[in-house]
């Protein structure tokens, strides 16, 4: 064995800290030989312009010496330095204190003694407002030989004799605020008798003759003093009482007289502005304002000097630690509940002069609340207040959130931190984190509530957020990187159903009728269809919206009619690092989410509905089909039922009529969808229609308002949009609810020619062939039993169905001939079954569109019915699952309590108005685009997921900013000027292609297209037994059975 080496340790002389010699670099090899390198370049500062500067203060360095570039300074050694530096500042500070405080000390007790040669001062406390005569004054060669620290001013003393009242005087009083009267003019008929004025001045203004300045002093004082002589001329006429023109005298000066207790003192003043200031006085009135407008134009400095104290001490009030102003109360709630007008409130009642000055900088007149000028004054005013105390920092944090939801730089944002605009991005963060604990902690209580038997409830909804970050420079390491996150956010339930004794039904009683509309769900459809074709034709024929437009409701009335005006409160979790298409990381998501399950004793006491898109349904089926042989109902993720959500059913429902109706080879086929695309030039109408989904729908929608309109014109027997419509007799006189039921009754009647076929029941041979056992269709599945499936000639049975196919063919020689191919009509009108297939379609998608809008959850969950035809000849098998599975939810497999809040809280409500409702999944895919602009600052997966709690709380605060400054969002694709005018366009077009008449062997040249007038009709094969495998028998794991 190796002897063993002796350690050593190398230390290089760069890299060090000039200061204490510190190596941030050392090697060091150990006992085996190992060579070890020990870095500590974190405690290392680069030697920076600023610190050299600090350097050479401190250690009283000289300019020549210069560093290598690789050293530095310790965070040690600087800090001490800054140390160093600001104790030094502070002495220099205390010194300067002190210095000016003596200064002051002595000049304000100073001495004036009457002779030089006395030793005691006698001073009186009460200065006598007499006349003080000077007998001597200091010459300019004595101030200079004293040696004194302050100059003494020796003034003779006046002997003062006592100032006696007479019984008969005129009474004078001023008021300060106390309630006393206000002071009277000296007129001629006072002014000869003596004043009694208890404690107070009085001052009257009369005109002298001689220039100069005199103080008059008074040797003698008799009982009464004597009033101004008559022969002097006054500022008042004695006959008329009135004053005359300012000029009182030849050269202007004007006699102050001041009559005191003790006396009276009077004096010439000479000086223009004073003058004024007298005469405004003497005349009374608004005497303030005239004295503001004299220094305005003589002395301004002044007015803004004594403005200045008014608005320190005002600023020093509401800026004082603890004053409990708007600006320092910086909680969660405080932000949210912040408006303007309570800012501005605020600061009239507590700033009033700040605010004056504030608003007239910005604007010459008071600004309107709410206005432009009014928020840059309430900024200006929010800046200067946080420059006076880091507390008063509420606009600073909210122009932090601003930027940072922004997707500003950290670093931008602590240069506008510099300059008071807003905080350091590091107090921002730290806000942030304080209030993550925010995010859900009304979720839990509601939890608690809700386990405890309370009414309120909520649901979970889900969905996948995808983002691709690409890199500023792209190499072979350095790629786009593609995030697969999962967002989240819980909504409180609007309605609140009663509990219900009844129990939810068998799963096997939920018969293969169920899922196609029944008659009465049939008659219910036309009341809805007959609302959606009156509302287009009063809305698009001018003069039905003439007559109607005004009188016709806009909103079908519902069950929950009550309550779909009502907003929603809303609770975004954040994200979490899961990708939906990885069951593991789901299931570790819904174990993370459990915590908002309500249980009691480690019980469930009710599932949390858990929304999303057709794939986020299925993956958390497969989730519970995972873990169902765990021992708990909260352990086999039993805690939530999953439920497709609206939006998506929407979108993909619009792609299935897409499938059907749409084909960029069908340009010169008029009448087609295509060929209304470029007649109206709607060039946002490309792609797949997720992409465009809202392009694709105003499309649609453009041509069915067309189709109601020719339909309706045709049945009027009407050929052209402004020809007028004969009305019935005393059509005017007639009451709102009679014109209204007239329109119903002829759309009904359109309705039940065009849609319903002149038929009851326009599903009846659909319904005929999936529910008969002896059809073929349904001779495999006919002989299914406790999960087997029986031989129809023997005893025999087997668990799938391909089975017992292979024995009944091989042993039975059975063989099921499969339905012929329909053969093509020679005599088929395609234009007019396109027409008519396409207006049955799209008015189906209109109806449940309009029924998110307006909060009509029973007719959302009625649609899958008459969706599910559609999706299966269409080969989507994923939303064909999915209606299978929102029929059954409602049908039987939950109870009539969580069926009703199923059917009634699907939808979002923001602005509230019965017909601004959106739904669960639409929200969230705002909510995803909102948290792509906020995360729009965070580059990497690492940090999106550390600032993944905070995008909520900046998303919420900027909405709550749009919401006080009356920031209106863009209605992008709503606002459509021409939509009138296209669906004119495409009527014409229609009336010029005579759609409505059946001419016999009319073809479209584009055979990609289906041309089925009744495509209900035909969606029979196979239908029976795809139900069959996807009809759910319990609200979990609601998976196909692989056996059929």
């Amino acid at each position: 064995m190796a002897a063993p080496m002796t350690p050593v340790k190398y230390y290089p002389l760069g890299n060090i800290c000039v200061v204490c010699g510190f190596s941030f670099v050392t090697k060091r090899v150990d006992e085996s030989g190992n060579i070890i390198i020990d870095k500590c370049l974190e405690k290392k500062l680069r030697i920076t312009p600023e610190r050299r500067a600090t350097l050479h203060n401190v250690c009283n360095l000289s300019d020549d010496i210069r560093f290598p570039s690789d050293m530095g300074v310790c965070q040690k050694c600087f800090r001490s330095m800054d140390r160093v530096l600001k104790a030094e500042k502070e002495a220099l500070e205390t010194r300067n204190k002190f210095q000016t405080n003596i200064r002051s000390t002595m000049s304000r007790y100073s001495v004036v003694v009457t002779s030089p040669s006395k030793v005691v001062i006698k001073k009186r406390e009460i200065k006598s407002p007499g006349n003080i005569g000077i007998d001597k004054r200091l010459k300019a060669s004595e101030e200079k030989q004293t040696h004194m620290l302050l100059p003494i001013v020796r003034v003779a003393p006046v002997q003062l004799k006592p100032f006696s009242l007479t019984e008969n005087v005129a009474p004078l009083t001023f008021s300060f605020g106390t309630g006393l009267q206000p002071p009277t003019l000296l007129q001629e008929e006072n002014l000869k008798q003596p004043l009694n004025i208890p404690g107070y001045s009085v001052v009257s203004v009369a005109p002298k003759e001689n220039s100069g300045v005199s103080i008059a002093h008074k040797e003698k004082s008799s009982e009464t003093d004597p009033v101004p002589k008559s022969s002097k001329r006054s500022l008042f006429s004695g006959k008329e009482n009135k004053p005359k023109s300012d000029k009182c005298s030849l050269d202007g000066s004007v006699e102050v007289v001041l009559h005191y207790p003790s006396g009276k003192k009077s004096l010439i003043v000479k000086d223009d502005a004073h003058q004024q200031i007298c005469k405004a006085i003497a005349r009374g009135g608004n005497t303030d304002t005239a004295i503001v407008n004299v220094l305005l134009k003589s002395n301004p400095m002044e007015l803004v000097h004594g403005s200045r104290k008014i608005v320190q001490a005002e600023c020093k009030a509401i800026s004082k630690r603890g004053s409990n102003a708007l600006l320092q109360r910086k909680t969660h709630a405080d932000f949210f509940s912040f408006r303007w007008e309570h800012f501005y409130q605020e600061l009239k009642s507590t700033c009033p002069a700040l605010l004056s000055i504030i608003t007239a900088t910005v604007s010459d007149i008071p600004p309107v609340i709410g206005s432009k000028p009014f928020l840059h004054a309430m900024q200006t005013v929010g800046v200067a207040l946080h420059g006076r105390s880091q507390e008063m920092a509420v606009l600073q944090y909210m122009n932090g959130f601003l930027l940072s939801h922004g997707g500003c730089t950290q670093r931008d944002i602590e240069r506008l931190s510099q300059i008071g605009l807003t905080v350091h991005p590091i107090t921002l963060k730290r806000k942030l984190s304080d209030w993550q604990e925010v995010l859900d902690k009304e979720i839990l209580e509601v939890r608690d509530s809700w386990a405890d038997g309370g009414n309120a409830k909520y649901q979970i909804i889900g969905d996948n957020w995808d983002k691709n970050i690409l890199p500023s420079y792209r190499t072979s390491d350095r790629k786009t990187l593609s995030l697969h996150l999962f967002h989240v956010y819980a909504i409180l339930d609007r309605v609140s159903p009663t509990p219900h004794s009844s129990h939810s039904l068998a799963p096997h009683e939920i018969e293969l009728s169920t899922f196609i509309p029944s008659v009465q769900e049939q008659e219910k459809l036309m009341k809805e269809l007959t609302f959606l074709f009156s509302s287009s034709i009063v809305a698009n024929h001018p003069q039905l919206e003439k007559q109607f437009g005004n009188i016709y409701p806009k909103h079908l009335e519902h069950r929950y009619s009550y309550c779909a005006g009502n907003k929603t409160k809303q609770y975004p979790l954040g994200l979490y690092d899961c990708n939906e298409n990885k069951t593991p990381e789901l299931i570790r998501l819904l174990k993370t989410l459990s915590i908002y399950v309500p249980c009691k004793d480690g019980e469930v006491v009710e599932p949390v509905f858990f929304g999303g898109d057709r794939l986020t349904d299925e993956r958390v089926q497969t989730a519970q089909k995972d873990m169902a042989n765990a021992e708990t109902q909260l352990q086999r993720l039993q805690g939530f039922v999953s439920k497709i959500e609206d939006f998506h059913r929407l979108m993909n429902f619009l792609e299935a009529i897409h499938k059907l109706t749409y084909s960029t080879k069908s340009a010169v086929d008029r009448g087609t969808v295509y060929y209304y695309r470029n007649l109206l030039n709607m060039r946002n109408v490309k792609c797949e229609v997720y992409n465009a989904y809202r392009a694709y729908k105003m499309l649609y929608y453009v041509i069915l308002d067309a189709i109601c309109l020719l339909l309706f014109l045709h049945h009027m027997g009407v050929s052209d949009i402004e020809q007028e419509i004969d009305l019935p007799t005393n059509f005017a006189t007639t009451s709102d609810q009679e014109k209204i039921d007239y329109i119903d009754s002829v759309s009904e009647n359109i309705l039940r020619k065009y849609f319903f076929d002149d038929t009851d029941d326009v599903f009846q041979n659909l319904r005929n062939i999936v529910c008969n056992p002896e059809h073929p269709e349904n001779y495999w599945t006919l002989t299914l039993q406790d999960g087997r499936f029986k031989c129809h000639h023997c005893d025999k049975s087997y668990a799938h169905v391909l089975s017992l196919k292979a024995h009944e063919e091989k042993i039975h020689d059975v063989q099921i001939a499969k339905p012929s191919k329909k053969q093509k009509d020679k005599t088929q009108d395609q234009m007019h079954d396109y027409l008519l297939m396409l207006f049955k379609l799209v008015i189906l998608h209109k109806n449940l569109d309009t029924s998110v809008d307006m909060g009509d959850g029973e007719r959302a969950v009625r649609s899958p019915k008459y969706e599910l035809p559609i999706y299966h000849i269409t080969n989507k098998v994923k939303y064909a699952i999915g209606s299978i599975h929102l029929t059954s939810l409602t049908s039987g497999i939950l109870s009539e309590n969580q069926k009703e809040r199923l059917v009634a809280n699907r939808f979002v409500n923001l602005q509230g108005g019965k017909n601004n409702n959106v739904s669960l999944d639409e929200y969230l895919e705002m909510l995803n685009r909102d948290s792509k602009i906020a995360c729009s600052g965070h580059k990497t997966k690492e940090s999106i997921l550390a600032h993944s709690k905070e995008y909520p709380h900046l998303i919420n605060l900027v909405g709550h900013f749009d919401s006080i400054t009356d920031i209106k969002n863009r209605k992008g694709f709503h606002h459509i000027p021409s939509y009138k005018e296209d669906v004119l366009k495409v009527l014409k077009d229609l009336q010029g292609a005579n759609m409505l008449t059946h001419t016999p062997k009319r073809e479209f040249t584009c055979q990609d297209l289906s041309f089925d007038r009744t495509p209900f009709q035909n969606a029979f094969v196979g239908l029976s037994t795809f139900i069959h495998r996807h009809k759910p028998n319990q609200p979990f794991i609601r998976l196909g059975d692989s056996h059929v």
